[in-house]
């Protein structure tokens, strides 16, 4: 459980009403326009999008997604030429405030990102950034959980989302609380993933291709935490298993680490 003081309880005050007036916006454009979406192509960028994607659709609105690599004149040109009144960057934009602003002058934009920000907004930029608001976006925020608090303030129904923004956090290797936990805003994003339960949570062995990788190649490949003797070392992996009495094989098949009883791997 995590206990917050009353400066933290000012700050979600904060983080919640900005949520909630971005969500107005772009609940009255939704109603008769189109939205176009950008979003970054990392994993949490994919992520935010798809929870984006997902909440505007429920508007019964009609979005258009676009994934990018970076924000550029190119790119906000073709953007620019793309119908629509209202456009929302997820978990990419903060540092390009001015240019998006500039370019897209004609446009109502909102910006949810959770990178520190450059520049100053042109006012028909909205910009919702968690780490303007005093939580960092590198270890308790991830861009797709930032866009999944702009989804739940459209509709509180949208905590089924909150699995991708849980993906999203993961794909920005953000579990750096002790156990490889959450902290933080993405904490209490996984408390909304489990009470709707779109995510189970269990303690179990950390390793790489856990549910595709033969268990001694998943091993092997494992470097965070390095595994002396055993870390790139497929050969010593399958004479460890075998000594431990692990079977590797179901018929023709090799098995995972996910194949793996409470027993075997109590070994």
């Amino acid at each position: 459980m995590q206990l917050r003081s009353s400066s933290d309880g000012d700050k979600l005050a904060r983080l919640h009403k900005q949520a909630s007036e971005k969500a107005s916006l772009i609940r009255e454009k939704a109603s008769d326009d189109t939205i176009l979406l950008a979003s970054h192509f990392d994993a949490d960028g994919i992520s935010a999008g798809s929870i984006m994607l997902s909440a505007v659709n429920r508007l019964e609105s009609f979005p258009h997604l676009r994934i990018i690599d970076s924000v550029n004149e190119r790119i906000l040109d073709q953007i620019e030429a793309i119908e629509s009144d209202l456009v929302i960057f997820t978990d990419i934009g903060s540092g390009y405030l001015e240019i998006i602003s500039k370019i897209l002058r004609n446009r109502d934009i909102v910006v949810a990102d959770h990178h520190q920000p450059l520049g100053e907004p042109g006012s028909n930029l909205h910009h919702f950034n968690t780490h303007i608001l005093g939580f960092d976006g590198s270890e308790e925020i991830s861009g797709a959980g930032t866009a999944y608090l702009l989804a739940k303030a459209l509709d509180s129904r949208n905590t089924d989302l909150s699995a991708m923004a849980i993906v999203g956090a993961l794909g920005d290797q953000q579990d750096k609380g002790p156990e490889r936990r959450f902290k933080g805003l993405n904490a209490d994003i996984l408390k909304d993933a489990v009470e709707s339960k779109v995510i189970e949570v269990t303690k179990d062995l950390i390793f790489f291709g856990r549910q595709t990788r033969p268990i001694h190649r998943a091993i092997a490949s494992t470097t965070d935490p390095f595994l002396p003797g055993l870390s790139g070392e497929e050969d010593r992996c399958l004479a460890l298993l075998d000594a431990a009495g692990i079977p590797t094989k179901v018929d023709d098949r090799w098995r995972t680490i996910s194949d793996l009883s409470l027993e075997e791997k109590s070994r």
